[in-house]
């Protein structure tokens, strides 16, 4: 099969006419065909967080939330960042659990160290 007519058969299989091709034929090939569509876009619940992402971002709310001079921000930065860090424990049981757990434990002591100073 050479190229032009692997195209073609691309073109007819897709639910839109083909894109810069002027023959009427081929739109209308394509209006009437019956074999299912082709989807070249992953369903939603396919596509996964990333865990490294999500532990990045829970990473740097316990980084704003030592720097943050207000001890009440300071708190519920660490909080948030804490529910973030077990989501990713419940979410991706599997992905680094020594350092997730150890990033839990670190912001668990830190929320601590901050209540005893009220």
């Amino acid at each position: 099969m050479n190229s032009i007519h692997l195209l073609r058969i691309l073109c007819l299989s897709l639910p839109i006419s083909c894109i810069g091709c002027k023959s009427q034929q081929h739109e209308a090939e394509a209006t009437k065909r019956t074999s299912p569509e082709i989807s070249l876009v992953a369903p939603p619940e396919e596509i996964t967080e990333d865990p490294g992402d999500l532990y990045y971002q829970a990473y740097l709310l316990t980084r704003e939330a030592s720097n943050t001079q207000e001890r009440d921000q300071a708190l519920q930065k660490l909080q948030e960042s804490l529910d973030r860090f077990q989501a990713i424990k419940r979410k991706f049981p599997h992905w680094k659990p020594q350092m997730v757990e150890g990033r839990i434990g670190f912001t668990t002591k830190q929320i601590a160290k901050l209540k005893q100073t009220e």
